[in-house]
């Protein structure tokens, strides 16, 4: 039986933690695999190949599991075959086949109690002066348990009702205003309060009233999740416990490891995929496999890895969008990658508008239905109320 995140205890964290770097050990193997199949000549070395070892490695660790739980994986299979292989699984076991192809990058590992993305720490002077240089080295800069000063600590309850304030629309938009009003004021920025239509800032006691209303309408929605106890807290390690970001590490890299191994082994797993699901293409050597699909999937491959990296947004509330030229023409090896863009594959689908549309598919045709994921976003999908106000508005003139 696997214990939720709130049960671990500090024996349990560490034995996940240790899990979850065997589980990137297993990766290496795998990728190995994938690198010799890729070269293979013959059906007979394709076939004495043993992914399966390494594949049954990973979903018996704990750390696996663990995972799971972190990205918040749900998988209800409608498949009769499937539903049966899950019926010795632990609760909420999701076959690495069908999770390997759904994770990327956008994909975050969390603690359901945890209100913070990045480590709430505090480093020594020098170090802390060596990131305002705000230069590469600062950029790139890894730090050691050496350079902390301090850690910054919030009561387990105060920062899991924080982290479910978010999950609801209202309550997020509250909570971010609230946020960059105090901020704004103890930087000594002035804040108006405008009025709806005439668009003019407020008299000082009107504005006071409205600042004292603004606090109360956080203050009403933290006490209403608080008196509806949704949220969640660890029972037996404190929620400030170097532990769990010692587990949260561990996740990240084991998350990218899995994302990276799906991205530099594309041809091998659509191969073996298609192997799978197509019995005419059993015993078809790589050079009889459609040169065409694969030099396109392989420059999506390589724009979904270089977005990420420069943090190009291409998915947006709307859905999967494609960046335009000048977003990429001023990246470092942007043109390049415009020139790629720009060939295609040589033949009938190349320049942006076809590329873009082959990049859509591409990224759909990767999810599964019976896999679902949260989306980590600063948006939510509802629309907010001052949207809500723009589209009545627009519809009224």
């Amino acid at each position: 039986m696997v214990k939720g995140l709130a049960e671990l205890n500090g024996d349990d964290i560490a034995v996940a933690n240790n899990s979850m770097y065997d589980c990137i050990g297993f990766l290496d193997h795998l990728d190995a695999l994938l690198k010799v199949y890729i070269k293979a000549e013959t059906e007979e070395e394709r076939a004495s190949l043993n992914f399966a070892f390494p594949v049954e490695k990973i979903e018996n660790e704990i750390g696996y599991l663990v995972f799971l739980q972190m990205i918040g994986a749900v998988y209800n299979p409608k498949d009769p075959p499937l539903q049966e292989e899950l019926k010795n699984k632990p609760k909420g076991f999701v076959p690495f086949r069908y999770l390997l192809p759904s994770v990327n990058l956008n994909t975050k590992p969390t603690l359901p109690w945890d209100s913070f993305s990045l480590p709430k720490l505090i480093y020594k002077e020098e170090v802390e002066n060596m990131y305002m240089t705000f230069d590469i080295k600062s950029k790139e800069a890894k730090t050691t348990s050496d350079d902390y000063l301090a850690r910054v600590n919030f009561a387990s309850e105060f920062e899991a009702n924080i982290s479910s304030m978010t999950n609801y629309p209202r309550s997020k938009e509250l909570l971010e205003i609230y946020k960059h009003y105090l901020l704004a004021k103890d930087l000594g920025y002035e804040v108006n309060f405008l009025a709806p239509l005439e668009q003019k800032a407020l008299p000082p006691q009107d504005s006071k009233s409205f600042e004292n209303l603004l606090r109360n309408y956080v203050h009403d929605h933290f006490d209403m999740i608080k008196q509806k106890n949704i949220s969640i807290t660890p029972k037996f390690v404190d929620s400030s416990n170097i532990l769990w970001e010692a587990l949260k590490s561990s996740a990240d890299q084991l998350l990218i490891k899995i994302v990276y191994l799906e991205l530099n082994n594309e041809l091998a797993l659509k191969t073996i995929r298609g192997d799978l699901k197509h019995e005419k293409d059993q015993g078809k050597t790589f050079s009889q496999i459609s040169n065409t699909e694969s030099i396109l999937d392989i420059l999506c491959r390589d724009l979904e890895v270089f977005f990420v990296e420069n943090n190009i947004n291409f998915r947006d509330s709307e859905g999967i969008r494609f960046p335009k030229v000048k977003e990429i023409k001023k990246l470092v090896g942007g043109p390049k990658m415009i020139s790629r863009i720009t060939d295609g594959d040589k033949q009938s689908i190349k320049g942006f508008a076809k590329i873009g549309e082959y990049f859509k598919k591409y990224l759909i045709k990767q999810e599964n239905p019976d896999l679902a994921l949260p989306v980590k976003s600063t948006r939510d999908d509802q629309l907010t109320t001052g949207e809500v106000y723009e589209i009545l508005s627009s519809k009224e003139q």
